[in-house]
Formats: C-alpha cells, sequence, structure tokens
C-alpha cells in the first residue's frame, strides 16, 4: 500500500518533536486499517501450525492456549513460539501468565465467619458440626435425612472420605527458564475467569464494579430534586449496563443469579431512600423508578445472544456451543449447569419455538414482551415492575 511506502515518525517530549526517524517494521498507529491489516497477517501465519477454537483463541496480539495437562500446555506454547520466533515475531513470556481451572477448588472467597466444612459458604443455625475437622456443615452438605439433630461423634464427607479435600495448585511454570506466573483469576476485557471455573469470579466482580459506579453516581441517583423515574433512567443506563456486562454468555446457576439480584435490590432501595424493616415489597419499588426486573432482564439478554448465534451460518464456529459436547468421562454428581441449559429453560418457561429465531424482529418481540410492534425499545417511563 503506498500509505506503508517511506513511512516516517517522532516523538514528541514537552511540545517538542525529534528528528523524523524511518519505520520499517508494523503498522501505523491510530489508523483505521491498522487493526484489520494485523488480524490478517497474524492469521496467515499462524495457520501452518493453529488448532483453532476452541483450544486456541487469537485476539489481536493476545492469545490463549487451553490444554488438558501442564506437559500438553508447555508444548502448545513452545510450539508457537518456535513458529513465530522462525517468523521474526515473538511471544513475550515475561507478560504470560497460567491458570489452572479445576472445577473441585474450593474458592477462597467467602466473606461468612463460619464457613462450611465441604462447600465452604457461610451456614446458619440448621448446621452440625463436625468433631473431625471442627467445622459448622450446611444440612444440605451433611447427608442427614431428616432434621438435624446433635450428634457430638458427627464425621463430614471430607472427614470420612467421601469428598476428596485435596487440591492441585500450580506453584511454579517454567518454559525455556523462564518462570512464569500462575494466577488464581484472570480479567480480561472486563471478563473474570477463576481457577474454580464457572460464573462465580465473574459475578463478583460485576457486582463489585456496579458497588463502584454506583457510589460515583450517588449525588444523582439519591438527589430528591430529580424524579424517580429520571433516577432509575440513568441507573439503568449506567449500573445495570455494568451489572449484565457479559450476562448474555455465561453459565449462571442460581446461586449467581441471586446475587446478582440481591445487589439490585440494595441499590433500588438505596435510591428510594427505603430499609427493609419498612416492608416495602421491591416490585412497587422497581415500578416507581420505571425498571424491569433483572432476571427478567437475564433472560432477554441470554435469548437474544442465543437468537444471534442461531442465525449465523453453519460453518460458523461460535454456532457450535449450540451443540458442543465435551469428551471424556463424565464426573459423580450432577453436572454443572451450561449455557444452553439455561437458554432450553428460557426456551420452555416462554414456550417460544427456537426457529422463530430466523425473524429477527419476531424473535424480539417474542423474548421482550415490551417491545412495540414498530420495532422500538419502550422508554422507562411504563410500570415494568413483576
Amino acid at each position: 500500500m503506498a500509505t506503508y511506502e517511506n513511512a516516517k515518525s517522532s516523538v514528541r517530549l514537552n511540545n517538542e518533536y525529534s528528528n523524523e526517524f524511518d519505520i520499517k517494521v508494523g503498522v501505523h498507529q491510530g489508523a483505521v486499517l491498522s487493526p484489520l491489516l494485523f488480524i490478517i497477517v497474524m492469521e496467515a501465519l499462524s495457520r501452518e501450525f493453529k488448532i483453532g477454537c476452541p483450544w486456541e483463541l487469537l485476539y489481536a496480539d493476545d492469545l490463549v492456549i487451553m490444554c488438558d495437562s501442564l506437559e500438553e500446555l508447555k508444548q502448545r506454547i513452545l510450539i508457537w513460539k518456535a513458529n513465530f520466533e522462525s517468523k521474526g515475531l515473538r511471544i513475550n513470556m515475561n507478560k504470560t501468565k497460567v491458570l489452572h481451572s479445576n472445577h473441585n477448588t474450593f474458592r477462597k472467597v467467602d466473606p461468612s465467619e463460619w464457613p462450611c466444612g465441604v462447600c465452604k459458604k457461610g451456614v446458619g443455625s440448621n448446621s452440625i458440626l463436625c468433631c473431625g475437622c471442627k467445622h459448622w456443615i450446611h444440612k444440605r452438605c451433611s447427608g442427614i435425612p431428616g432434621r438435624i439433630i446433635s450428634d457430638p461423634s458427627y464425621l463430614c464427607k471430607i472427614c470420612n472420605g467421601e469428598i476428596s479435600d485435596v487440591e492441585f495448585h500450580l506453584d511454579e511454570v517454567i518454559i525455556d527458564d523462564v518462570q512464569l506466573e500462575v494466577l488464581e483469576s484472570f480479567c480480561y476485557l472486563g471478563d473474570v475467569t477463576g481457577e474454580s471455573g464457572g460464573s462465580f469470579d465473574a459475578t463478583t466482580a460485576r457486582i463489585c464494579t456496579a458497588w463502584k459506579s454506583f457510589h460515583c453516581l450517588l449525588p444523582v441517583l439519591t438527589n430528591k430534586g430529580i424524579s424517580l423515574q429520571k433516577r432509575g433512567y440513568v441507573y439503568n443506563a449506567c449500573i445495570r449496563s455494568v451489572i449484565l456486562y457479559g450476562s448474555e454468555n455465561g453459565a449462571l446457576n442460581v446461586d449467581d443469579v441471586n446475587r446478582l439480584e440481591q445487589a439490585d435490590n440494595a441499590m433500588i432501595r438505596w435510591m428510594c431512600s427505603v430499609r427493609l424493616p419498612d416492608h416495602i415489597p421491591t416490585v412497587d419499588l422497581r415500578s416507581r423508578l420505571g425498571l424491569q426486573n433483572i432476571r427478567d432482564m437475564l433472560q432477554q439478554n441470554r435469548l437474544r445472544w442465543f437468537g444471534h448465534l442461531y442465525r449465523m451460518e453453519d460453518n460458523v464456529w461460535p454456532k457450535n456451543i449450540l451443540t458442543y459436547e465435551i469428551d471424556g468421562r463424565q464426573p459423580r454428581g450432577r453436572p454443572r449447569k451450561r449455557w444452553v441449559d439455561n437458554v432450553n429453560s428460557d426456551l420452555k418457561q416462554l414456550r417460544i419455538d427456537p426457529a422463530l429465531a430466523k425473524d429477527r424482529t419476531g424473535w424480539r418481540r417474542a423474548i421482550n414482551p415490551k417491545y412495540n410492534m414498530d420495532g422500538v425499545q419502550p422508554s422507562l417511563t411504563g410500570n415494568q415492575g413483576r
């Protein structure tokens, strides 16, 4: 391209420019075509040795490699490193991070003073003390049928050997004499992935970020000189958009949804200057603010993304998530809820035929009853509470 011939640049420091120098490698900073050109080159260079989705994800200059074992991971990193170096590029090993995901790893985030010895969540009055590990155990984790009765000789499932309490943690990973940092959680583009898997860490991050945004806008959201409808509009645009970020493609379980709803309800009560002892239903408060139930919004976001995937061409990889099956033996117990399971539950609840997703306008009307016949999203001035 003519724009890349004899390209020159200079450095600006304290409003003074240095002498011009030639640009012989790379793309122009700030140019509209630069990201597209970079992606085209990276795709061409990696086509010979890459495995592709879902085990390898290449987003601009960021690379994610997923493997079943540490040895396989080291091998794949060395393959990428050797092939890139042979073409004049290199992988920055100092910025490379390792995250070991294990569904049996207990979460360390626990705000309770008395965590359950099995699931590590906070216990209440309906619990029993284990004489082995000296931890209180939930009724649902105790394995005791019927009512819990105090038993000085009770042993929990871990002390009995029914559940393994052995956690595998990577202490260090060394590749080509470079020690890579091992993380417990990793944040990328606002989404958080933890070593225990699932959506717990992502949900926690969204709630914390939403509270931070809420406190920044507190003078506006609690200003009694502004009507509740307008405050609700600001809250929906600036706070709920933060809470629901990335929710359309997350496999949220019941606990995750409950935590999102609890945080949302707490902010709504704060805006309306209502406390829990006032015994005013949250439905009424949402009606005053002109807000929709956050559970309905989660459902609509999920189904809207499902419709987008359903309308994709069959040879596009993201559509494979609708029918993708993971290889290997299924572990004991009930399998974790998948994103597809949430979608199937939503379709069953709303009694919608998935084939309707081919019609974009009809699909929007089906998943959102408030959608106008003109195809315009309604304003937030009406009663959208449930």
